[in-house]
């Protein structure tokens, strides 16, 4: 079982360094969140190459957001950013949210739940804010967003069933953490597996009219994984060393690999680990 694991990452993750040539989102409409950066930056971005619309949601890094807008016009893609902090905003401005994205690109197909933090704060010393804090942006907001997504998707197939192929779909970013436990990783592991297990449930409920994947990134050199010590140094050689696949990736490469996964047929409720076998390995 180990080795299947171990294998079909290979397949999702190389499989995206073959011919692009059959990949075509053109007219396709997404919103994205947490774009301004890594993953979600080079998701919207390898999107926007192949057709697609684009909105994004950016919180501070305001430079991230206007290099992103750049690089999506230079190949004449259609883009909007909008800043948004899922840490304060309540559920109107979520539903907002929606409806503005719907607004901008005259409709809404993909929905990829991106933004998120981690805290490595201490068992002990974890305050009621804190706490609230990363259910509200990793767990709770994504899960409101995907709520009125799904609304709205319910209003546009209605007397309308769709065959498989033409389902909108959501794509919600998890964490290979959330198979192992490590210290000071409370917080993000436990908010990371409750989203899991809600868009687990939501993927069955509404198998009819969304196809719900989850997606759970490892050993990645984002910008939030950089902002730490512990990884910012270690080198990426000896960070390779503990995964089977002895590579740590790159964003373009999980953004690939999300691409790969948004023409899978059949992904209902799937959870595809993207981290190169290392949730399987003694040397987590």
């Amino acid at each position: 079982m180990k080795f299947f694991y171990i294998i079909f990452s290979f397949i999702i993750i190389f499989s995206s360094y073959c011919s692009f040539a059959d990949v075509n989102f053109k007219g396709k409409k997404v919103l994205i969140t947490g774009a301004s950066s890594g993953i979600g930056y080079a998701t919207a971005l390898e999107l926007s190459k192949h057709g697609a619309d684009i909105v994004f949601t950016y919180n501070t890094n305001k430079k991230g957001a206007e290099e992103l807008i750049k690089e999506i016009k230079a190949h004449n893609g259609k883009v909007k950013a909008i800043k948004f902090d899922f840490a304060y905003e309540n559920e109107k401005d979520i539903e907002k949210l929606i409806n503005d994205a719907v607004s901008f690109l005259s409709g809404l197909d993909i929905l990829i739940n991106n933004a998120g933090i981690v805290d490595r704060t201490s068992s002990l010393n974890i305050t009621n804010k804190e706490l609230k804090n990363i259910f509200q942006i990793n767990c709770h907001a994504p899960f409101i967003l995907s709520k009125y997504f799904i609304n709205y998707q319910l209003k546009t197939q209605q007397n309308k069933p769709l065959l498989e192929e033409d389902l909108p779909r959501i794509i919600t970013v998890t964490s290979l953490s959330i198979h192992h436990t490590k210290k000071n990783m409370i917080l993000y592991e436990a908010s990371k597996s409750a989203l899991l297990k809600l868009f687990e449930n939501l993927s069955v409920e509404f198998a009819r009219n969304v196809v719900i994947t989850m997606v759970s990134p490892g050993s990645t050199l984002t910008e939030i994984n950089r902002n730490y010590p512990d990884v910012h140094n270690t080198p990426k050689e000896q960070r390779a060393k503990r995964v089977p696949s002895g590579v740590v990736y790159e964003p373009t490469d999980m953004a690939k690999a999300i691409i790969n996964i948004l023409q899978l047929p059949g992904a209902h409720g799937s959870e595809i680990i993207l981290g190169g076998g290392r949730h399987l390995s003694d040397a987590f």
